[in-house]
């Protein structure tokens, strides 16, 4: 990748993940080329997953986006990197929210088994 799109592609994963630019710069040189410096999900089981855990944050009406820092999308993981003080609040709802999944008719249970 040339020097401009790197920058390009930081301010971009800057933007949408929250991520500091170095690790953008990091990030986006680890990628192969021509790869989006955002990554989708390498399998549907995990975009399933992240679109829970997407609609756990703020799909439910608790809007609970004010505890994640950042994230880091990877193709074969996403880290969600918690605000300071507010791992143990972030860990709880997302726990609930896996509970909820598994006994309702949620189609990603399976992702919670």
């Amino acid at each position: 990748m040339s020097k401009t799109r790197d920058q390009q592609g930081a301010r971009l994963r800057l933007k949408y993940t929250g991520e500091s630019y170095q690790h953008a710069r990091d990030s986006i040189a680890l990628l192969l080329p021509g790869s989006p410096v955002i990554p989708e999900a390498h399998e549907q089981q995990q975009c399933d997953l992240e679109a829970v855990i997407l609609h756990c944050l703020t799909g439910d009406g608790r809007a609970l986006p004010f505890l994640v820092e950042s994230v880091h999308p990877e193709p074969h993981k996403l880290g969600l990197i918690p605000k300071e003080n507010a791992t143990q609040a972030l860990t709880a709802h997302l726990m609930a929210a896996a509970e909820a999944a598994i006994g309702s008719r949620c189609p990603y249970e399976t992702l919670w088994a």
